[in-house]
């Protein structure tokens, strides 16, 4: 059977818009050959579309994807994949490229986190208000403590909150003439964690 036909260029997909990894990237192919069929594929990867400069290419015979381990990436820098089918009859396809992924290994920044004041007479229940920035991936989420030292965690412990900015806790039991703090850590997308912004106490 003659085949003069070459694969489909290789549709590829990496691990998303963003990575907190350094070290590691990850994708997956597809492509098709009606007549000879595919025998391998050929990877790379660079810092721009269809380059090569980080990892030049490499053979993988038939697998449709590949975890490349012992990188050294580069914080807000973007990363392509491009792929090579080649069929039974040696005819090798254009390079299909993944549309990028960009690593953010920046956490968000340390949370500014405000309480009611110097003082409060209620015993009862203490406010905060805190934000915080994360200009790669985005912000995912927000987690308070309520301590009587910064970072301490001794009256309520880490708590959820979502992308609330502010926090109400009710239902303590608070002593007289003692300093309570609230402690909050951001989260971004990936799952980094900032360091813990604490208010100057109420």
């Amino acid at each position: 059977i003659v085949d003069v036909t070459l694969p489909t260029m290789p549709t590829v997909t990496d691990d998303g818009v963003y990575t907190a990894s350094t070290t590691e990237l990850h994708a997956s192919w597809s492509a098709t050959d009606a007549q000879s069929g595919i025998a391998s594929y050929r990877y790379a990867i660079g810092t721009t579309p269809g380059s090569a400069n980080i990892v030049d290419w490499t053979g993988v015979g038939t697998n449709t994807s590949v975890r490349r381990a012992g990188l050294v990436l580069s914080d807000k820098t973007t990363y392509y994949f491009s792929v090579k089918a080649t069929n039974g009859a040696g005819g090798e396809s254009e390079a299909g490229v993944s549309d990028g992924i960009t690593v953010d290994a920046t956490p968000p920044t340390q949370p500014v986190v405000t309480d009611d004041g110097a003082f409060t007479s209620d015993n009862k229940s203490l406010h905060a208000t805190f934000s915080s920035q994360d200009a790669e991936s985005g912000l995912a989420r927000f987690e308070y403590s309520i301590g009587t030292s910064q970072g301490a965690t001794n009256v309520v412990g880490w708590t959820d909150v979502g992308l609330n900015t502010q926090v109400t806790k009710t239902g303590l039991a608070l002593t007289d003439n003692t300093t309570y703090y609230f402690n909050v850590r951001a989260y971004n997308t990936l799952g980094v964690v900032s360091q813990i912004g604490s208010s100057n106490g109420i």
